[in-house]
């Protein structure tokens, strides 16, 4: 008889499916995560949907696969201190309202960003991104608005230790290049996304300055490249600007 604490199976299975679907932002269907876990079909669909139920994953309609929904990321979001997203909404509604575009507040976690608080558009198309959900820093405009008001040899070390993927034809992958991007960004605080990591998607960011001119996030919006135009873009740079600096501010009195 074993002395060990009792483990209650089922819950060791969920707990099994959630950190696979947390692998892929692309998800999985039913079969590829009974044949990647050595679950049941049967088992895995109960385990599955259970879960849906309570909102922890969701199931594409078009394609059926399976990913991790907001119900699991709402209990993630104790280690983002609620402040920052409860003081940041009433900006984002203030932008999106204004500019009709998705609005998004980011913050870095090492060389990724993550989507922590959104206002969508009511557009026919539009962009978002699944709270909660990552990507890399160097071809988002958030990521580029906070990495840039890092330290220079903490910039040097970070990209050294990191491939940059091309996404698109309008990825920088060459880190000499993305260091003189980053110089401009610091300079003129705006940082651009031109469909370089999704063909048709265009995003501008504005870093939320703290103490010692460090970035602690960073307010963006994104939309089509169709409306998101070069004479558009200067009047979402300017709003960015301005609600990165007015939150900033009032992050900084808290």
């Amino acid at each position: 008889m074993s002395n060990g604490p009792k483990v209650i199976n089922s819950i060791n299975k969920a707990i099994d499916v959630l950190e696979l679907l947390h692998a892929d932002d692309d998800g999985f269907t039913v079969s590829e995560i009974s044949a990647a876990l050595d679950l049941g079909v049967s088992s895995t669909y109960h385990i599955l949907n259970t879960m849906k139920i309570r909102g922890f994953i969701d199931q594409d309609k078009r394609t059926k696969r399976y990913s991790l929904g907001k119900g699991i990321y709402s209990l993630c979001y104790q280690k983002t201190p609620k402040t920052i997203i409860d003081i940041a909404m009433p900006y984002l509604k203030r932008l999106t309202s204004a500019l009709g575009e998705t609005s998004n507040l980011v913050l870095l976690q090492d060389t990724e960003i993550e989507y922590v608080a959104q206002m969508e558009c009511d557009k026919l198309i539009r962009m978002s991104a699944q709270l909660g959900s990552r990507a890399p820093f160097y071809c988002t405009a958030g990521g580029k608005a906070i990495f840039a008001f890092k330290p220079y040899e903490e910039q040097k070390a970070a990209l050294e230790a990191i491939t940059l993927q091309p996404y698109t034809t309008h990825t920088i992958i060459v880190k000499k290049a993305l260091m003189d991007d980053l110089e401009h960004i610091r300079d003129k605080q705006i940082a651009y996304d031109m469909e370089e990591k999704e063909i048709g998607v265009i995003c501008a960011a504005a870093p939320v300055l703290g103490a010692n001119n460090t970035a602690i996030a960073a307010i963006s919006l994104s939309g089509p490249s169709f409306r998101m135009t070069e004479q558009n873009l200067i009047t979402v740079s300017e709003e960015l600007k301005k609600a990165a600096k007015e939150l900033g501010k009032e992050l900084a009195s808290l």
